[in-house]
């Protein structure tokens, strides 16, 4: 960017809950509809232009259930109205198989999903029913995203697209550095994945995390936040809520970056 370039938009996404932490863990970590509800409410305020959201039952497991994914999307979008994106999570957790994920996707019907391509692509599907599934999002303009994990992921997703499996040339994606339970590589770790798409985000796991989401900044990228990913902020302080993190990544943004408005946030993620 030259040095009279505008500052490009950037998208903050706040996780607030994910599918494996507790209340054990953070006791502002919400589990039910009304507390997911208000954190998100809040992660808004703090300034987060996305919502990703993970459906818990009452003894707080991450479940795939459309009829309460719609009813907290519902919620959500009388709460935050048009100030931010939601999105709803297919993710396993160890708990569904692809067809389940696949079925749960058609029937909760979201404005825009995030999809584990490694999950998606397991071989309880075969690549027609997969390329449906695909399709079927495209034309009722489901604006997906594809989570990827490793290098791996990244290579098995452009293979899909030049198959023909995956419609989009240039598909949405998520870069997930680390995992549960372990702290974060550093930012060099991004080095991994290979191009995927010309629009991605980061996340990354643990208090080391906060370097790999300066490093994807800097690189173009956009970032999500949460306590679906862990509780420090970047100095070390164990966040109040989620509000606290998203307040925390912001303050650090890079000079040429700014944050997206809602507006340019729904473009950005394909939701128009």
């Amino acid at each position: 960017m030259s040095p009279t370039s505008p500052p490009t938009p950037l998208v903050l996404a706040a996780a607030p809950n994910g599918a494996r932490a507790g209340k054990a863990d953070h006791p502002a970590l919400p589990i039910t509809r009304d507390e997911i509800v208000e954190a998100c409410l809040a992660c808004v305020e703090a300034g987060a232009t996305m919502l990703h959201v993970h459906v818990r039952a009452p003894d707080g497991r991450h479940i795939l259930d459309a009829e309460a994914a719609r009813a907290l999307e519902a919620a959500l979008l009388r709460r935050v109205g048009d100030r931010a994106l939601v999105q709803t999570t297919t993710e396993a957790a160890g708990r569904y198989a692809a067809p389940e994920q696949a079925a749960f996707l058609r029937a909760a019907r979201p404005r825009a999903v995030s999809l584990a391509w490694r999950e998606i692509a397991r071989p309880e599907l075969s690549d027609g029913e997969r390329a449906g599934l695909l399709a079927w999002c495209s034309r009722e303009a489901v604006a997906l995203q594809y989570i990827l994990y490793d290098a791996a992921d990244a290579a098995a997703l452009d293979h899909a697209v030049r198959r023909g499996i995956v419609p989009d040339a240039e598909p949405r994606v998520l870069y997930v550095v680390g995992r549960y339970g372990e702290d974060a590589a550093d930012a060099e770790a991004l080095d991994a994945f290979a191009p995927a798409g010309a629009t991605w985000m980061a996340c990354a796991f643990g208090a080391r995390g906060h370097s790999v989401l300066d490093a994807a900044a800097s690189a173009g990228g956009h970032l999500r936040i949460g306590f679906e990913n862990g509780f420090a902020c970047a100095d070390g302080r164990i966040a109040r809520d989620n509000g606290d993190l998203v307040q925390d990544v912001l303050a650090r943004i890079p000079a040429n970056r700014r944050p997206a408005t809602p507006d340019e946030s729904r473009r950005i993620l394909g939701l128009a």
